[in-house]
């Protein structure tokens, strides 16, 4: 055999694919060691949207969940067990190192009574409910306990970010109130959660406000920009609304400060004026000499959003009086992806 000589291959791809074989080792262990009601996800793809179809008829009865309320576990509390007593389908994967896996469940119809939880484990780890002692992680989304059947949400959506090693994740599509019937789609999308496209710089826009007065501002969203990264919004210190809810805010944001005297109530209102414009609304509360600029607010004295329910309506966030003067930081932006619409953004001003 003649071998020709070749150049001596660079540190850092050996490393990737050393990282891949890796991968796919404990992902073979992964399949070899699940019990057979288990369905196995294996054509998952990087940056590609995945579909699955499913029915809680394929899925098995579970009796004993106290396994999710466990302190090690903590997925859903007793009180909301009735959201998951139905049959449960369970579906595994493992998911690679550095990565943000979205998994989204929905509903064939809109008065289907379904739950969604998942659990990261260790990638030598196959716990399998109801034997779960402990996880990295789980999270679970479901109907409010009293929710009608005519007001079901037809979507439940997770997200997951894995560390430097590569975890596995145990997904359960659940019926709520003893529910063992039901279709559903799950939507899966793998992410790198260091793949980053170039930010846009970010203008803010200082408006007036008024006491005890309205004034209203015309905006497009076509004139803001994507903020890229979100992570501000789930740092401890500002806790505005949870990485899973990113989607919501995806699109262009055009992004005002005011500054607020003592003493007043302070409402924000976010007006889409047309159909197709989907607005989500955020509103931070910060010190009134603060140069901090989003995306880079490490902390903030406090932090609300508007973005559930109906995606065409109005956007509300009301601050109570402070004491003191402070500087708020008002956010509009397009839910899922919107890049363009006008709105108007509303700003009254209420003595204490």
């Amino acid at each position: 055999m003649l071998l020709r000589k070749g150049k001596k291959p660079k540190a850092k791809k050996m490393k990737k694919t050393l990282a891949f074989f890796m991968f796919m080792m404990l992902y073979n262990s992964l399949l070899s060691q699940l019990p057979k009601y288990v369905k196995q996800i294996s054509e998952i793809k990087l940056d590609e949207k995945f579909f699955l179809s499913g029915n809680l008829n394929d899925g098995i009865k579970m009796p004993d969940l106290s396994w999710a309320w466990r302190p090690e576990v903590n997925c859903f509390d007793k009180e909301s067990a009735s959201k998951f007593n139905g049959k449960h389908v369970i579906y595994a994967l493992q998911v690679p190192p550095n990565s943000k896996f979205y998994i989204k469940l929905i509903a064939s119809r809109n008065n289907e009574n379904l739950s969604l939880y998942a659990y990261e484990l260790a990638n030598t780890d196959y716990s399998i409910v109801p034997d779960l002692k402990n996880c990295i992680t789980c999270l679970s989304d479901f109907d409010k306990k009293n929710q009608s059947a005519t007001k079901l949400t037809k979507s439940k959506n997770l997200l997951f970010t894995t560390g430097e090693n590569s975890a596995n994740i145990i997904i359960g599509v659940a019926g709520a109130n003893r529910n063992n019937n039901g279709r559903f789609i799950l939507e899966m999308y793998l992410s790198d959660k260091f793949k980053h496209d170039k930010q846009q710089a970010l203008t803010v826009y200082d408006i007036k406000v008024k006491a005890n007065k309205t004034l209203t501002y015309n905006g497009d969203l076509a004139q803001g920009i994507k903020i890229l990264d979100l992570s501000w919004a789930t740092k401890k210190n500002v806790n505005c609304f949870s990485e899973m809810y990113n989607e919501k805010f995806s699109g262009n944001q055009i992004v005002y400060s005011a500054q607020i005297p003592a003493n007043y109530v302070m409402s924000v209102l976010a007006i889409p004026l047309q159909k197709e414009t989907k607005l989500s609304l955020w509103t931070l509360q910060l010190p009134p000499t603060s140069t901090e600029i989003i995306p880079f607010s490490d902390s903030c004295m406090d932090c609300f959003a508007d973005y559930k329910l109906s995606e065409n309506k109005t956007r509300a966030i009301e601050f109570e009086a402070s004491p003191k003067p402070y500087k708020a930081v008002i956010g509009v932006a397009g839910n899922n992806g919107v890049a363009k619409g006008l709105f108007e953004l509303k700003i009254t001003l209420k003595e204490k």
